[in-house]
């Protein structure tokens, strides 16, 4: 479990700090509004991505025949009041809300060709959140957190596609356009504790209410040649009401031996079906010596809310859908195991851990044969979709330097995620999605001196499984099929990529400034986002018949980028 929290303001002095570049800026600003008594912090992000590669974009696009522009980007903004009453309790006020986009405008190179072909894709989501948390010094040994929060995700997608061609000898256009919106809203109440009776326990219990309101789907399609012009609109929306119970322990019953143990009772009610699980925990480290232990674990989770991916091509689209009537959530075991040593080499110490795992998992839900998010509304997502069961097991190997001039990490990861559907595949197990088998990091970071640091950065990634069409015929004058073979029996390629950073620190009276020169994607590697297919076309003009064979094509976001930017911290 990752804990992360925003940091909560210095109540003394004005502090910021941010950085001017040429990929990215970014800012924070912190300081008292009453000293000892109330502060604030407030920090944003912005980046420049999609301004920054597009000449490189544009070289790779006026290499295969086409033109237009394909970027990404990212913006956010954090906030956070603190308010200090009196000595037992602290008021906090806090915001969030961050957007990315990615989009793809491309087009042949010869608009004047009589077979021209433009098409125009784009993808956002977005996650807006508020909370107010209230902490409470029971006593020396008893504290409370109890948040009242609000969350809203938004994910949506637009596509828009123009061909003009001859049509036996007179020229046509044929449009399609298509907008999809999907949304989560959770409004949540939560109390935690923390008790500490002794030193050899930490014992923390509690207890949450969340109301969920899904938004699964909602669509406008339409084309200039009559066969389709609907708004799928999604009026109402499915609510849900999430309970869950908790208590468990930090409890050390040796000098060697220490055990985490705990329960939670969940509650899940939508519409008039409810779905009650118990979900234990256990994990235990035990000390060999000083710098060799070994740690096991055990938990049963329970997921309500199901994840969907597209299995095919084109853009990358996860839909987040509840568990209903039809729909049992999501069920969960995993055992795992590991070792970590600390290794000591004259006046340098490495650690270095290895841990496997083994994770079944029941109910799953993926798209039917030929079913898409496309077209799903709130009433009609569940018949999309079918139910299967999953396995994730692996190993992770994990190798730090944690001392002297030159320190570092290689991380490795060896992985299967496997899936088998009664209605899918034949029955026959397949890989899912994100089935990764090589997972590499290599991080280098060396100290020239104390002000000057050059880092670097090499990852690795089994590329994503996905499902191609093996062939494709036409049925009467436009409808055309697709034959698909074994699901998800096609990978794309690996993604890879190495980085380099160099740093210069400089001191000042009122705080340091930090240069920076940086290399994204130093060999400039084409990753692939994703596939589409581009069906190709014959036709036929003054007596020549041109044929181009159908393609899949693949849109990569970043190539090489170097880039220079001023911190500043005062």
């Amino acid at each position: 479990v990752l804990d992360i929290s925003m940091k909560e303001g210095n109540m003394r002095e004005l502090h910021g700090e941010g950085a001017i570049g040429i990929v990215a800026s970014k800012i924070t600003l912190e300081g008292p509004i009453k000293q000892d008594t109330a502060s604030f912090i407030i920090s944003a992000r912005r980046t420049y991505l999609d301004v920054l590669a597009q000449p490189f974009i544009k070289s790779q696009l006026s290499s295969e025949g086409t033109k237009g522009s394909v970027g990404y980007f990212f913006h956010d903004l954090n906030a956070k009041l603190n308010w200090k009453p009196g000595r037992r309790d602290r008021l906090y006020l806090s915001a969030y809300t961050g957007y990315d986009k990615f989009y793809a405008r491309i087009r042949d190179a010869d608009n004047s060709s009589r077979d021209y072909r433009r098409t125009e894709a784009s993808l956002g989501w977005g996650n807006l959140t508020s909370a107010l948390r209230w902490n409470h010094i029971v006593n020396d040994q008893l504290f409370m957190n109890t948040h009242l929060t609000y969350s809203k995700y938004q994910f949506n997608v637009g596509q828009e596609d123009e061909r003009r061609y001859d049509d036996q000898g007179q020229p046509r256009t044929d449009t399609y356009s298509l907008r999809y919106l999907s949304n989560i809203r959770d409004f949540s109440l939560k109390t935690d504790f923390d008790y500490v009776p002794s030193p050899d326990h930490y014992i923390r219990f509690g207890g949450q209410y969340t109301l969920h309101s899904f938004r699964p789907g909602a669509l406008t399609a339409k084309d200039n040649y009559g066969s389709l012009d609907s708004q799928l609109k999604s009026g109402t929306r499915t609510l849900a009401s999430e309970a869950s119970l908790y208590a468990e322990d930090d409890y050390r019953l040796t000098d060697r031996l220490k055990v985490n143990g705990g329960l939670r009772l969940n509650g899940f009610l939508v519409e008039s079906t409810f779905y009650p699980s118990l979900e234990p925990r256990l994990a235990a480290r035990y000390l060999l010596t000083e710098d060799w232990a070994l740690k096991a674990a055990y938990a049963r989770t329970t997921q309500y809310i199901h994840l969907l991916t597209n299995s095919g091509i084109g853009l990358p689209t996860d839909l987040w859908v509840p568990a209903t009537a039809q729909i049992k959530p999501q069920r969960a075991q995993q055992w795992s195991v590991g070792a970590a040593r600390t290794l000591r080499f004259k006046e340098e110490e490495y650690e270095l851990s290895f841990e496997s795992y083994y994770k079944p998992m029941r109910n799953l839900v993926e798209y039917r044969e030929g079913a898409s998010f496309l077209g799903t509304t709130d009433s009609e997502w569940e018949n999309k979709v079918t139910s299967g069961n999953g396995w994730a097991y692996g190993g992770e190997f994990f190798l730090q330097k944690k001392t002297g001039r030159t320190t570092g990490w290689i991380g490795y990861t060896l992985a299967w995620s496997k899936r088998r559907f009664p209605d899918l595949n034949q029955g026959r197990i397949f890989p899912y999605k994100y089935d990764r088998r090589h997972d590499v990091s290599v991080v280098a970071i060396h100290k020239f001196s104390p002000t000057l640091t050059l880092s670097g950065t090499w990852v690795y990634g089994t590329g994503n499984a996905t499902t191609l069409s093996q062939g494709r015929f036409t049925l009467g004058q436009y409808q055309d099929f697709d034959d698909y073979g074994e699901r998800n029996s096609y990978r794309m390629a690996a993604y890879h990529r190495f980085d380099l950073d160099l740093s210069k620190t400089k001191k000042k009276k009122w705080g340091e400034i930090v240069n920076s020169f940086s290399i994204y994607n130093v060999y400039s590697r084409r990753n692939p986002y994703y596939l589409y297919f581009d069906p190709g076309y014959t036709f036929t003009y003054n007596g020549v018949t041109t044929v181009e064979k159908p393609v899949y094509r693949q849109i990569s976001l970043f190539p090489i980028i170097p880039s220079f930017s001023k911190a500043f911290k005062f």
